[in-house]
């Protein structure tokens, strides 16, 4: 991530960067286990998720994507907990603590919006 002590910050994703973030998704989802191409396709379909769901990045200190994770927008939660169905860090990433940092951050904003359960859902 360049400089050692560097931490990745996080923030919401912007729709130029959706591409870069889908090559995340795939790389990170085929990279060590098989994904079906009809799944491949659907990893690919940010701008039409990014209507139901905030995409957050994690990016380093040129801001360049690492991970993402996607959270539901407030209108679809479920009043009962909160949810996050992806998680993917890219496979150059991996080892560095970021998807433990996004989970951080998942759960942080579960936390400020009132919420004492979170669901994550996975295959």
């Amino acid at each position: 991530m360049g400089h050692s002590g560097d931490v990745p910050s996080i923030r919401e994703a912007v729709p130029e960067e959706y591409p870069i973030l889908e090559d995340i998704l795939v790389s990170a989802f085929t990279t060590g286990c098989w994904v079906d191409p009809h799944y491949e396709e659907n990893l690919r379909t940010l701008s039409l998720r990014s209507r139901v769901m905030h995409v957050w990045v994690a990016v380093d200190h040129d801001d360049r994507p690492l991970a993402l994770a996607l959270t539901p927008r407030p209108e679809y939660w479920d009043r009962s907990y909160f949810t996050f169905s992806t998680l993917a860090v890219s496979p150059s990433a991996r080892g560095l603590g970021i998807g433990a940092l996004l989970i951080d951050y998942v759960v942080g904003l579960a936390r400020n919006h009132g919420f004492s359960r979170i669901q994550i859902n996975s295959s």
